[in-house]
C-alpha cells in the first residue's frame, strides 16, 4: 500500500522577535518562497504545501500561496499542533514532513532521506533531532499522521500545542522513532532566521560566490558560514 507523505511548512507572520520574516526579502524573493524554492528539489515527497493561520495578520502568506500555485492550509494561530493535524487531514497525508517557516537554507537531500527512512521503516516519526547534531535550521521531522491524531488530546500546555513534536520527545520511549545525524555535532551553528542578524547572514550568504543559493548542500552552506566569518575577523 503506498503512503502518502507530504512537506507542510508551517509559517506565520506574527513572529514575535521578527515580525513579517515568512515575507521578508531574500534577494528580491520572499524568505518563504526561497525555501520553497529549495524544497521543490525533492524527489520523495508526494506534495509540497504551506499551513498558515486563519488570522488576518496571515492572509499575506495565502495570498503569495496563491499567487505561486502552492497549496495552503488555514487553521489556528497559536494550535499549531492543531493546525498541522488538520493539514494533513485536508491534504489526506498518511505522514508529513514538518518544516519551520524560519529554515531557508533546508537541504531537500536531508528531506528525501528522512523520508526514505520513513517508507523503510513505517514508524510513528523519524527526527534529526534526537539528538541535534544537524545545524539549526535543518531541522527535519516525518510524523505518521496517526500518531498526531493519538497525541493530539494528549497535549495538556500551550507550549506543547505550540511545539507540537515536544511530546513525543518526552515520550519517546512509548513510541517508535527512527532517528538519523550527520554523524559530528554541528548544533551550534546558526542557519534558521530568528533575528535581524539571522536575516542579514542568510541574504550574504545567498549571494556568496561559489553558492548555488537555491540547490547548495548543507555542508556547501555550512562552508559558505566559515567564509562569511573568516571575512570579517
Amino acid at each position: 500500500m503506498s503512503i502518502k507523505i507530504g512537506v507542510v511548512i508551517q509559517a506565520r507572520m506574527s513572529s514575535k522577535r521578527l515580525p513579517g520574516k515568512s515575507l521578508a526579502l531574500i534577494n528580491d524573493m520572499p524568505l518563504l518562497g526561497f525555501l520553497l524554492q529549495r524544497l521543490k528539489g525533492t524527489q520523495q515527497a508526494d506534495l509540497l504545501a504551506v499551513a498558515t493561520s486563519d488570522d488576518v495578520t496571515d492572509q499575506p502568506i495565502v495570498a503569495f500561496c496563491h499567487e505561486q500555485g502552492i497549496p495552503c492550509y488555514s487553521g489556528s494561530l497559536h494550535d499549531v499542533a492543531g493546525r498541522m493535524i488538520s493539514a494533513a487531514r485536508y491534504f489526506d497525508l498518511d505522514a508529513f514532513v514538518r518544516i519551520c517557516g524560519d529554515s531557508p537554507l533546508i537541504d531537500h537531500r536531508l528531506v528525501d532521506l528522512a523520508i526514505g527512512l520513513f517508507r523503510e521503516n513505517q514508524p510513528d516519526m523519524v527526527t534529526n533531532l534526537l539528538p541535534r547534531s544537524f545545524p539549526k535550521g535543518q531541522s527535519i521531522e516525518v510524523i505518521a499522521t496517526g500518531l498526531m491524531e493519538r497525541v493530539l488530546p494528549l497535549l495538556a500546555t500551550s507550549d506543547q500545542h505550540e511545539h507540537l513534536t515536544s511530546w513525543m520527545y518526552e515520550h519517546q520511549d512509548e513510541l517508535r522513532i527512527c532517528c538519523f545525524s550527520s554523524g559530528m555535532d554541528w548544533s551550534e551553528v546558526q542557519m534558521s532566521v530568528d533575528t535581524p542578524e539571522d536575516l542579514e547572514r542568510v541574504r550574504r550568504l545567498a549571494v556568496l560566490p561559489g553558492i548555488e543559493a537555491a540547490t547548495a548542500s548543507w555542508t556547501e552552506l555550512l562552508a559558505g558560514l566559515r567564509q562569511l566569518e573568516a571575512s570579517v575577523c
